[in-house]
């Protein structure tokens, strides 16, 4: 599971400074490979699944921007949840992380990472690189496959999507406290978090001249900022 999201979180990233045709998937790939043998996953079962783990991060690039050009957001999703049921079931016959990376680790002298065990720490990474890049993809797919708005691999969102700025932004910086404070045990503090959210976006939904979009830019407001949630509260469900 971690050297999935590192694979996706990777790709993501990466497209979203640099947005060229086949290079998010091969940097991601290549980087998933290169992690996973540092960590030691060197026998023939974990070779294979990292190197079907990098196919995934190649797959998933060119998956999504088919997804966005086509407006067919079921397919990467479907692609997504495949993905994740299929690590999740094999999961038992992985080997834990070692190698040079469990080396590297055990010198770390950051408190944070101090003592951490390599597993945890790597889907630690993982969690973290999806609150980024990633989640913004999954909440834009969402979207598109609920019909709350439509996605072109241009940028130009039509409807009320056009109304909210930011949130490219702001959403990776919610996910990122609310993963923090609640890692933290801080659950009032990622509550404030979300209650923020709220109110900063309340002028934009009770604008009189958005007034016969406030119906939709609500819709909208809603299903993004729940499935924007999910994300880092199934990431705590991960490492918990």
């Amino acid at each position: 599971m971690a050297l999935l999201l590192v694979a996706m979180g990777v790709t993501d990233l990466v497209h979203s400074v640099r947005p060229t045709r086949f290079l998010p998937g091969v940097v991601g790939a290549a980087l998933t490979v290169v992690i996973g043998l540092l960590a030691g996953l060197t026998g023939w079962p974990d070779l294979v699944a990292v190197l079907a783990l990098g196919g995934f991060a190649l797959a998933w690039e060119r998956v999504v921007a088919l997804g966005f050009r086509t407006a067919r957001a079921g397919l990467p999703l479907a692609m997504l949840g495949v993905g994740a049921a299929t690590v999740v079931l094999l999961s038992g016959a992985a080997s834990g992380a070692g190698g040079p990376y469990a080396d590297w680790l055990a010198g770390v002298r950051l408190p944070v990472l101090s003592g951490l065990d390599p597993d945890r720490a790597l889907l630690l990474a993982g969690v973290l690189l999806a609150q980024l890049s990633t989640g913004n993809v999954v909440v834009r797919l969402v979207l598109s496959a609920t019909g709350t708005m439509r996605p072109s691999t241009l940028g130009g969102l039509q409807g009320p999507a056009r109304t909210l700025k930011g949130g490219r932004l702001l959403g990776p910086l919610e996910r990122l406290f609310i993963l923090g404070f609640g890692l933290s045990g801080n659950l009032t503090a990622a509550a404030i978090v979300v209650a923020a959210k709220g109110l900063l976006r309340w002028p934009e939904l009770s604008s009189p001249q958005e007034q016969d979009k406030v119906h939709r830019l609500t819709e909208y407001f809603l299903v993004g900022s729940f499935v924007s949630w999910l994300i880092p509260l199934t990431g705590l469900v991960l490492l918990s």
